[in-house]
């Protein structure tokens, strides 16, 4: 989302929030976003439908890893959020009081940036880096860093998009590489 405002050169996010949702207001979460049911609708290639949108809830959202222990009518109540907008998934899944910080700042892994600037010439958010509690990639085994920016800096309907500003070389990791290791 925050790629497509740069590209379509809007100085505002209203305008970028209109054209995705049909409206002017929706707050950016990177991990329970609301009103992918417009946003699906919206977009040329994703297709319609409830499967088109519960595939983007599968695929790009939080929720999936959020709702694993919670009980159906728990579970129905985020999707519905997840799809509509509305309510607070925050609080009714008990993040808001969990022992696990939620993500103070999106966070990318330095080497699967340079990949994907070599391969592509751009970068992108990736889910498992935004997992509370997750300090090492995946795939890599080094540290995540951490953006310089803030949700509590950013404005509540400003999207942030992964790029050389955001994701800069000197980012503060988030452990020691010498402790950042899987057994994969």
């Amino acid at each position: 989302m925050a790629r497509y405002h740069r590209m379509a050169g809007w100085r505002c996010w209203s305008a970028a929030l209109e054209a995705l949702f049909g409206r002017r207001y929706v707050v950016a979460s990177h991990d329970l976003p609301g009103h992918l049911g417009a946003l699906c609708e919206r977009l040329a290639s994703g297709g319609s439908g409830s499967s088109a949108v519960l595939a983007c809830i599968e695929r790009w959202t939080l929720l999936p890893y959020y709702t694993s222990a919670a009980s159906p009518a728990i579970r129905e109540a985020a999707m519905s959020a997840a799809v509509n907008g509305g309510g607070s998934s925050h609080l009714s899944l008990g993040l808001a009081v969990s022992c696990v910080p939620r993500v103070a700042a999106l966070r990318f892994c330095p080497r699967c940036k340079a990949e994907d600037m070599a391969d592509l010439g751009f970068t992108w958010w990736r889910r498992s880096h935004q997992l509370p509690g997750t300090l090492v990639c995946v795939r890599h085994g080094v540290s995540l860093c951490e953006t310089p920016f803030s949700f509590g800096r950013m404005g509540r309907h400003e999207f942030l998009i992964a790029d050389d500003r955001s994701c800069p070389t000197l980012a503060r990791p988030l452990a020691d590489d010498s402790t950042a290791c899987l057994d994969v």
